[in-house]
């Protein structure tokens, strides 16, 4: 037993003068006997055993032994002095012994951890992302032109990268303690962006020659989703329903048969409505932030501003990914064509994405009493590794009830469900669960590992629809990326949550 096992239990013990405490056993040594049938021995006076007293904070709490080389080069032991001092051939050699010999100390949360998952809030987002897309079935038909699907879906896109910029500044400030810099920060975006997608529609309305309202509608889009990720940033997920009222109701009413006679272009009016409320929301929300605590300067530094491209490529690369069906679909059929029903099939993922972020959030929780009850590494790594599969099932399970319901929906409308639509669904099943785990993987920091492997996935499904835009083939190849995808990203996750350094309480 080791200096430092004595130590570990001589803190569950009665108090004792400072020596170690060690079960009392016959000894060469001369030993001083107590009442309480334990011994006390010196210290080993070793000079591997003093140094691990010295980085006793190093050595209990490292992950790995490079941990401890680099606080051996810290401390200035050289390959030289290992040889001399300590019997070994250089500072990797000592760090691996130190890492062998000493235990891992847990450190146990003394208090009461308050959890603050919202499983009821977290669910309803999956709602909340899903209704606007009953906008699109009211301003698509407006626009009887092969580009107009494919325009709007590309201002999805845009917007979903920049809404993943917005995210990632304001989630970094605001966990530096600095919310008021980020309610600046973000309202600069928001109010650049207005200015910016008015030229840029101005601009794309000249030389493209499309209909200005057409324009306007995909710029909006993005627009709006600007400002849905800035409204549930600072978590205002009320004031992002009452923004979208006028919309989702006039919508439902007009889609339902249009029992109130309203025209189209009403209901186009009630969208705009709800768009500019949305806007002015999410400035209202992140001037009140800004307002509320010290007004301290939205300082990034290099690292901040690589993350958070890396985090607008990630957010390009997804959407690219989940919206290329619909954009084939769209580019290869006539306007006269009837709304595919392959928008449909996105329905239950997006749907889904709301059970996502309760079982994110639920496994941090799980994963943070795992870290308080387990006595070593290796049980917190099987109960992390446990829990993220419990997570990941939990969202899939959702997301197949989500699809089959839809499924059945399908079949009732169009009195069958189509093949590449069937197709769809099972890749969208899928890709769900490839975005829970890149999720899972960015949370650990980890989208560096994530973005070649969805750039791989956007190459393998993008290249062959514009190699030949009418194969039959081209679900299949979806369904079979999506797969892969699935797969890698899962592997990745068992690979990560084995890194104790990701599950920081």
């Amino acid at each position: 037993m080791t200096t430092h096992d004595a130590h570990i239990r001589a803190a569950e013990m009665p108090a004792m003068p400072p020596e170690m405490l060690v079960p009392a056993k016959p000894t060469p040594t001369v030993a001083k006997a107590t009442s309480n049938g334990y011994a006390l021995t010196p210290r080993s006076s070793a000079p591997v055993d003093m140094l691990s007293r010295r980085l006793d904070a190093v050595c209990t709490h490292a992950v790995s032994a490079l941990e401890i080389a680099a606080a051996l080069e810290a401390d200035g032991i050289s390959d030289e002095k290992c040889r001399e001092d300590y019997g070994y051939d250089d500072v990797f050699a000592l760090a691996t012994e130190l890492y062998s010999r000493v235990p891992l100390r847990t450190t146990r949360y003394s208090g009461r951890r308050i959890f603050t998952n919202a499983p009821g809030r977290n669910i309803a987002r999956g709602l909340l992302f899903a209704l606007p897309g009953l906008f699109y079935f009211v301003v698509e038909p407006m626009f009887p032109s092969r580009a107009a699907p494919v325009a709007l879906l590309l201002a999805v896109m845009a917007g979903w990268g920049i809404s993943q910029v917005m995210a990632i500044i304001g989630h970094t400030l605001v966990g530096r303690g600095n919310r008021s810099g980020a309610g600046m920060a973000l309202g600069l975006i928001l109010v650049g962006g207005l200015g910016l997608m008015a030229t840029a529609g101005g601009l794309a309305a000249m030389v493209t020659g499309w209909n200005h309202n057409l324009v306007a509608a995909c710029f909006t889009q993005t627009l709006y989703i600007m400002s849905a990720a800035a409204l549930l940033l600072f978590e205002r997920d009320r004031l992002l329903w009452f923004s979208l009222v006028p919309g989702v109701v006039v919508s439902v009413a007009y889609l339902a048969g249009n029992p109130l006679g309203l025209t189209r272009e009403v209901a186009v009016g009630a969208i705009v409505i709800a768009m500019a409320l949305t806007f002015g929301s999410a400035v209202y929300t992140a001037d009140r932030a800004y307002q509320e605590g010290p007004r301290n300067r939205a300082r990034l530094g290099r690292a901040d501003a690589f993350r958070t491209v890396q985090f607008g490529i990630y957010g390009v690369l997804l959407a690219a990914l989940l919206a290329a069906p619909m954009l084939h679909s769209a580019a290869t059929h006539t306007p006269e064509d009837s709304p595919s029903l392959l928008g449909a099939a996105m329905v239950p993922l997006v749907l889904s994405m709301g059970v996502a972020e309760w079982q994110l959030a639920s496994y941090a929780d799980r994963r943070n009493r795992a870290m308080d009850l387990a006595p070593d590494i290796e049980t917190f790594s099987k109960a992390a590794w446990r829990n993220l599969l419990v997570a990941a099932a939990t969202h899939a399970a959702a997301l197949f009830v989500l699809t089959s319901v839809t499924a059945v929906g399908i079949a009732i409308v169009a009195g069958h469900v189509p093949t590449d639509v069937a197709e769809l669904l099972v890749a969208y099943l899928f890709l769900g669960a490839a975005v829970f785990m890149a999720l899972v993987l960015t949370t650990w920091g980890r989208i560096s590992m994530v973005l070649p492997v969805l750039a791989l996935a956007v190459a393998a499904v993008w290249l062959p629809a514009l190699a030949s835009p009418h194969a039959t083939q081209l679900m299949t190849i979806y369904l079979i990326a999506s797969a892969a995808l699935a797969g890698c990203l899962l592997a990745l996750g068992w690979r990560e949550v084995r890194v104790v350094s990701n599950h920081g309480a």
